[in-house]
């Protein structure tokens, strides 16, 4: 449901699959865009699904890539992936049998998972100068996060806000709830969340209070998370502005959703 600030106005009703993609997916270029080597071309991928499909389609708008190296548990998906996104991108895209391979050479390393453990953590594979980005904090495991010489932050988490106790009460409830399947799939908070002075927000870095990358040497690591709302906004509300120039969707009066009914 998309709604106006303005003036609290229904505006839209779209399914929001492309969006989650895309928000997520933008941002990581945005990572790229402002963190990786300016001459970055090589790319590695773990993950073959929609989010791995978005980011590649991101690096590609900010970098002029050369090659890119995917890799995935499913032989068969990270195939599809590899044959999809040559022909689209029209860049030389592989599938290879072993993570080392999707790290070793690439300039830009993305994990883009649904894993809620960790996906890659041996800092020995990282070529000088690569920037790493993620789905999810803790699919960097934390040998590879000591190995950055800068990490920055997309955003502040909600619950980053909010007083120790109220994390520890999320923290609790959060283990303790949905079935035993379900309580699996809760990440390791050691490797979840940074806290502290150890990561900068990406928009002191836009501004110029911290220094962003400094030599090609550096390895960068991009964490793309927080400011969730902001993003599906942003992407709805562009997506709004173009079914309206495009003349694409079916007209709902706003008055179906209105009363006069007062307290």
């Amino acid at each position: 449901m998309v709604f106006s600030v303005r003036n609290g106005e229904p505006l839209a009703i779209i399914n929001d699959g492309l969006i989650q993609h895309m928000r997520v997916g933008g941002c990581a270029g945005l990572g790229a865009k402002y963190l990786a080597r300016e001459d970055a071309c090589d790319v590695g991928i773990f993950g073959s699904g929609g989010m791995a499909r978005s980011y590649l389609e991101a690096f590609y708008e900010v970098r002029k890539l050369r090659r890119v190296k995917v890799y995935s548990p499913t032989k068969s998906n990270r195939e599809r992936f590899a044959r999809e996104m040559t022909g689209k991108l029209d860049i030389e895209v592989t599938a290879v049998d072993k993570p080392e391979q999707v790290v070793k050479e690439a300039d830009i390393v993305a994990t883009c998972t649904d894993s809620t453990r960790t996906v890659f953590d041996e800092p020995e594979w990282l070529k000088a100068g690569a920037h790493i980005t993620c789905v999810r904090a803790c699919e960097m495991g934390p040998k590879v996060i000591q190995k950055c010489d800068l990490s920055v932050k997309l955003g502040k988490n909600t619950i980053e806000a909010m007083d120790e106790g109220m994390i520890r009460l999320h923290g609790n409830v959060g283990y303790i709830a949905g079935q035993p399947e379900e309580r699996a799939r809760i990440p390791n908070p050691t490797v979840d969340n940074y806290k502290g002075d150890y990561f900068k927000y990406f928009m002191d870095v836009r501004a110029g209070r911290v220094p962003g990358r400094t030599n090609n040497k550096q390895v960068t690591f991009f964490i793309n998370a927080g400011t969730q709302g902001l993003q599906f906004a942003a992407c709805a509300g562009k997506v709004v502005e173009l079914a309206k120039q495009k003349k694409i969707g079916r007209e709902l009066p706003t008055e179906w959703f209105l009363q006069d009914i007062r307290d």
